[in-house]
């Protein structure tokens, strides 16, 4: 199997440097624990008996995070070509 550029799913790889995106989700994970963030239901279609991810809407504000369920996460990383928005909110 092919990595990097020569994969045919390339996308152009992650800005952000994985250990900086793992202490990101460290504190997040610190935060739903402390009851801060709630996970308790989907923030676009209010969804409570699915899976609840936590969707970063900005690597840049860490605290930027929208629970949502797995299908308007994936459609909300479809609409936005499977890439995070940086820097701004999408």
């Amino acid at each position: 199997m092919t990595q990097g550029r020569a994969n045919p799913f390339w996308r152009g790889g992650h800005p952000i440097p994985r250990e900086q995106k793992d202490h990101w989700y460290c504190v997040v994970r610190r935060l739903v624990r402390a009851g801060l963030v709630n996970r308790s239901k989907c923030s676009q279609c209010g969804a409570t008996q699915s899976i609840i991810d936590l969707h970063h809407r900005s690597y840049r504000r860490i605290l930027d995070v929208v629970p949502l369920c797995r299908r308007c996460h994936y459609q909300e990383h479809a609409n936005n070509n499977g890439r995070l928005q940086h820097g701004r909110t999408t």
